[in-house]
């Protein structure tokens, strides 16, 4: 009976022979397997449990791209009525991208394992998600691929969620660069008529200051076309546009203004946005 694999029996034999030694020999023998029968089934079990309740879909696939195995959270990725009705189906109709499966398959033999591999999957509904592939292969005595086992991890919606974040980050930008545009552009008209105004009279009664205040001016629009295009600027440059600005202001009002600029000779290489202290000082100026 133990022999076909009752492992519940035992051999009654109290004899302190030869043949005694041997029964009790052959029950410690039962005694043991049947023990690792248990723990090897309640391994099965547990990893039945797993398989079956898996958050990922678990997939097999042999050598010749066939699923042998799926669990119940596979076939729901795919929309399959069941994990059974999976099994002998090609891997490759599920692929958006045909290729990919060879891609695939290619680093799989290069590496052995993949890791974090993205592709988009086709369900038999029609309907196209973004799954994340993790997988390894089993190879037989030839070295060549036996199976696949493989994990999929729906990221459809991880994926719409980071593009919806990615367009909220662009319009950010887009309309901060809106504003620096805005800001580019603000350049007072009424700085522009005051400077032409006092050019015209000093062209009449000081034409050497008149000159000097165009190449001023026309140095500071040339600052303005330059970084027109450019979303960040040294403070050094800042600075260079600012002191044209204010020699043009300094030539208008005289004594009246007082200007002086202090700053950091290391601070000459740091980037900020294009005209952000030129507000600050018009304001300056102004109030």
């Amino acid at each position: 009976n133990i022999c076909r694999g009752n492992l519940k029996r035992r051999l009654r034999l109290d004899s302190r022979d030869e043949v005694g030694g041997l029964a009790r020999d052959l029950n410690e023998m039962a005694a043991q397997l049947e023990k690792d029968y248990h723990d090897l089934e309640e391994a099965e079990r547990k990893y039945r449990g797993i398989f079956e309740n898996a958050v990922e879909g678990i997939i097999q696939i042999n050598r010749d791209g066939l699923i042998v195995a799926a669990n119940p959270r596979l076939a729901e990725l795919i929309g399959a009525p069941s994990a059974d009705y999976l099994v002998g189906k090609r891997t490759l109709d599920f692929y958006v991208d045909p290729s990919r499966r060879e891609e695939l398959w290619d680093r799989m033999r290069s590496e052995g394992e993949v890791i974090d591999y993205e592709f988009g999957l086709v369900r038999l509904d029609g309907v196209r998600l973004q799954v994340m592939a993790h997988a390894r292969m089993e190879l037989d005595d030839q070295g060549e691929i036996n199976k696949i086992h493989g994990i999929l991890e729906d990221v459809t919606e991880l994926r719409k969620t980071e593009a919806k974040a990615r367009r909220a980050r662009e319009a950010e930008e887009l309309l901060l660069r809106t504003e620096l545009e805005m800001l580019r552009y603000q350049v007072n008209p009424h700085f522009l008529f005051n400077t032409l105004n006092s050019i015209r009279e000093m062209v009449l009664t000081a034409p050497a200051e008149g000159v000097v205040m165009i190449e001023a001016l026309a140095g500071f629009y040339h600052s303005c076309l330059v970084h027109r295009s450019k979303p960040l600027s040294k403070v050094s440059e800042e600075l260079d546009r600012i002191e044209k600005y204010l020699r043009i202001q300094k030539i208008r009002f005289g004594k009246n203004l007082e200007v002086a600029v202090e700053a950091d000779a290391a601070a000459g290489q740091v980037y900020v946005p294009v005209f952000i202290v030129q507000p600050i000082v018009e304001n300056a100026i102004k109030y």
